[in-house]
């Protein structure tokens, strides 16, 4: 066998495993719900939506567009920031990445509605929702590794001009600013560093 052969062969092969990945994979995934879609990094969309083009046009399958419709649309409302929310100041679903002086840690939003926000970072966890016997507040549940997570629910308030968020609870206050790009300032009375996060997908 020549190397000229040899190297089509090895294309061949190739584009065989790549047609079959490729349909195994946006098999896969174009049946997944939104809440797995949006769990999704923007380029694991992306890739996703370029398996399913694949397939759609090389196997004949044009009821897929109906799917990549819809993922798009998904993906859409995903990346456009609104101020829709318990913060009213623009934000979205989607992962973080937050720094504090030379210290880094993920975070991510997971829901981000007029009632409620969930949002971890590493291992803690916060849920915000409207306080249904006080519509001017919200209830905050904690969970994480610290000992120091409050296990009860604090009712707190929350002030916002459209870009800069503060929430009280007590004596206790945090203030969130958006500030353009994807971009946000955080700052608290319990720590006296910057807090910086971004959206990273």
């Amino acid at each position: 066998m020549s190397l000229t052969e040899k190297f089509k062969l090895l294309i061949i092969s190739l584009l065989v495993v790549v047609s079959a990945s490729t349909a195994v994979y946006s098999q896969d995934q174009f049946d997944c719900d939104q809440q797995k879609w949006n769990r999704l990094t923007t380029s694991e969309q992306e890739k996703i939506l370029e398996n399913l083009r694949f397939e759609m046009l090389h196997e004949r399958k044009p009821a897929l567009q109906n799917t990549i419709n819809e993922l798009q649309s998904l993906r859409t409302e995903r990346v456009a920031l609104n101020s829709n929310n318990i913060l009213k100041i623009p934000l979205r679903t989607g992962k973080l990445e937050v720094k504090a002086l030379f210290k880094k840690a993920r975070g991510e939003i997971i829901c981000c509605t007029s009632e409620k926000i969930e949002a971890v970072l590493d291992t803690y966890r916060v849920i915000a929702v409207v306080d249904p016997n006080n519509p001017g507040k919200v209830l905050a549940s904690f969970a994480g590794n610290d000992p120091n997570i409050p296990s009860a629910p604090i009712s707190g308030s929350v002030k916002s001009d459209g870009k800069t968020a503060k929430i009280t609870a007590g004596a206790d206050w945090i203030e969130l600013t958006y500030t353009g790009n994807n971009s946000y300032s955080c700052r608290t009375n319990k720590v006296p560093v910057k807090i910086t996060a971004t959206f990273i997908d």
